[in-house]
């Protein structure tokens, strides 16, 4: 809970999600309970209509990504063992940003 310079008090998303279970657990009308925690009948309602919204709906889940080599990094490539023939040696290819490819034989 912070206080703001003109008297009036911010509170977090879990704040007003323990003030509705509060309520909701409790046997007070919200009338009463708003003037017992001197809180505006209008913020709460919106905050209790809110947290209900996001307990009705799945929580979206934030896909990870893979973490990106920078621009200029270094990539090691590990060529296995020569064959014996040469000519059938392993082949590679690199695309690079823009659109670039190189190919060749280990």
């Amino acid at each position: 809970m912070k206080r703001l310079s003109d008297g009036r008090i911010r509170r977090t998303e879990s704040e007003w999600r323990a003030l509705v279970e509060k309520f909701e657990a409790g046997d007070a009308s919200e009338a009463a309970f708003c003037r017992g925690k001197k809180l505006s009948r209008k913020s709460f309602r919106a905050w209790r209509a809110r947290l209900a919204e996001t307990r009705a709906r799945p929580r979206r889940v934030r896909a990870t990504r893979k973490r990106k080599t920078p621009p200029g990094g270094f990539v090691e490539l590990v060529v296995p063992s020569t064959p014996a023939k040469p000519e059938s040696g392993p082949e590679f290819e690199l695309e690079l940003p823009g659109g670039v490819r190189l190919h060749w034989r280990a």
